[in-house]
């Protein structure tokens, strides 16, 4: 059923996908991470977008609770900036620290 909902995703749009990837990452830390990490691998697979790409590397850590490599959020966040209505991958971006829950924020008033 997991996989089903992730192939979905990732036939609809990159914010689809990137919607299964906030899923994914908002999960509560230690539950079914391998699960996690494996619907992760297939949505890389059946959508590897742009999005999807700059995104996974924010993605893998939050599912792992561990820490965030600056250099894959620091990209997200300048996809964010870039891409107009990238409300998922905003989502994402927000779970990193409070501070980019801010920038988030902050881009999210841009287009309004």
């Amino acid at each position: 059923e997991a996989q089903a909902a992730v192939s979905k995703g990732a036939k609809i749009s990159d914010n689809a996908a990137l919607m299964v990837g906030h899923e994914l990452a908002a999960e509560s830390a230690g539950k079914h991470t391998s699960l996690r990490l494996a619907l992760l691998a297939q949505l890389c697979r059946e959508r590897p977008s742009e999005a999807i790409q700059i995104a996974a590397p924010v993605i893998e850590p939050l599912i792992r609770d561990a820490a965030i490599p600056k250099e894959a959020v620091e990209q997200l966040l300048e996809y964010c900036r870039k891409t107009e209505g990238c409300y998922n991958a905003l989502c994402i971006l927000g779970l990193c620290s409070a501070g980019m829950e801010e920038e988030a924020d902050k881009i999210r008033e841009t287009w309004a």
